[in-house]
């Protein structure tokens, strides 16, 4: 814990006054001139929510990148407790406040579906006295993540407010909670009351935004996750390397991530190549049989900026593992994998694998010659892309394509314009 913030102990109840600490950091530069004529109509933005504002990865990362350029007086961060903070940079001049939500342990249960509703309640009535970080700050906008509960308490503060709210879908799967069968969700029947309410919906994928669409009968906007504006972008492929075929992969090793990899590997087998892992998860890739495997080499963890010129340096081509989970199908359907704004901005060819249902993969599809698209089930379609991926060619081509659609799709400037847009007018910014 950073010196000098304090921690309270958790409420022993729900409707108990939480307490708030509100801290600042160092100041930081403007945003930057292309965004310069926008800037003065930018609103008070409020961020309400579960999920941190911290450089760090997942949903964490991409609410960072994404305000980021935010003008500091405008914005205030209201996170709650219920996602453990790693120890990672805050947004520099931004004022944070936590505030507490208990018992939690319930929520993660199958009691889940009983114990949304009450949660739901006690957060509207807490916010419904407009604690006293929003009294001080006014907001004329309030942004919040649909993950897990607090877009309830940031849609209580824009009604009591009357102001506009603003609320970003970053992740199917941590909306909903556990459900038995045969029963409706609370949760979602919640949501869907406060998504219709909103005035923007920024889905990470048009294949949620339709999704949703068709769930909640509104339409909503796509907001790709972003590039960081530090992150170093090349617009042009890489010269062929003197080596073996190398692949490279970043991120988690959970679950069908493994699976994926050691596919990956056994198809790389018949080429002679390589696969490099990008990971925090030594343990686990020493555990596994990837850890023994002579052509897979654990490379370490890398901040995002590292990383894309890493990748560029030792790889020939980047993997995209997105397959369908069986207990929440609907999750990679219409999730989005947020590693894609470092993998196209890195001038590399891309290497989808999954199912062809997934919203990765299907993004691809959609744009003809962008990537290798392989179906898992198997590591023939694998051996097939491989070996049209030994042509330096055919990289070259599939690298120009992905510098472009990424520049289009995930771009700093292209995300954050977007959204300051969505920001300021949001009637006009339907996809």
């Amino acid at each position: 814990m950073p010196a000098g913030r304090r921690e309270a102990p958790l409420p022993t109840s729900l409707d108990q006054a939480s307490s708030f600490d509100m801290r600042a950091s160092a100041p930081r530069t403007s945003p930057p001139s292309l965004f310069s004529e926008s800037i003065a109509d930018l609103p008070r933005l409020l961020y309400l929510g579960d999920i941190p504002v911290l450089e760090s990865f997942g949903g964490m990362g991409v609410l960072f990148r994404l305000l980021s350029s935010y003008p500091t007086d405008r914005l205030y961060v209201l996170e709650s407790n219920l996602v453990p903070r790693p120890n990672a940079r805050e947004l520099p001049g931004v004022p944070y406040s936590r505030f507490r939500i208990g018992p939690q342990r319930v929520l993660f249960s199958r009691l889940s579906h009983h114990a949304s509703p009450v949660v739901f309640g006690a957060l509207r009535a807490r916010f419904s006295r407009l604690p006293e970080p929003v009294r001080s700050f006014r907001p004329s906008a309030v942004l919040t993540i649909g993950h897990y509960c607090s877009w309830a308490a940031a849609d209580e503060v824009a009604r009591r407010l009357d102001v506009p709210l603003h609320i970003i879908v970053h992740d199917h799967g941590r909306l909903q909670p556990w459900v038995p069968p045969g029963k409706r969700s609370p949760t979602a029947e919640e949501f869907g009351r406060v998504y219709r309410r909103a005035a923007s919906r920024l889905c990470v994928s048009p294949y949620m935004a339709d999704f949703y669409q068709g769930m909640y009968g509104v339409a909503g906007d796509t907001l790709y996750p972003g590039r960081a504006q530090s992150t170093p972008v090349f617009d042009t492929p890489t010269a062929p390397a003197d080596r073996l075929l190398t692949l490279a992969y970043a991120g988690s090793l959970n679950g069908f991530y493994l699976g994926a990899l050691v596919d990956l590997s056994d198809a790389l087998s018949s080429v002679n190549g390589q696969l490099l892992i990008y990971s925090p998860h030594a343990d686990r890739f020493r555990a596994t049989e990837l850890g023994s495997r002579r052509n897979v080499r654990l490379m370490g963890n890398l901040p995002g900026d590292q990383l894309v010129e890493a990748l560029r340096e030792t790889s020939d081509a980047l993997f995209v593992p997105t397959m369908l989970d069986e207990d929440d199908p609907i999750a990679l359907q219409v999730n989005f994998p947020s590693k894609l704004t470092e993998y196209t901005a890195a001038g590399l060819p891309l290497l989808f694998y999954g199912d062809p249902r997934t919203a990765a993969v299907r993004w691809a599809q959609d744009r003809d010659g962008v990537a290798e698209v392989a179906f898992a089930g198997g590591v023939d379609d694998l051996k097939g892309s491989l070996h049209r991926l030994q042509d330096p060619a055919h990289r070259r081509h599939l690298a120009e394509q992905a510098i472009k659609v990424g520049r289009e799709c995930f771009g700093y400037e292209s995300v954050f314009g977007q959204f300051c847009r969505i920001l300021v007018h949001p009637d006009e910014a339907r996809r």
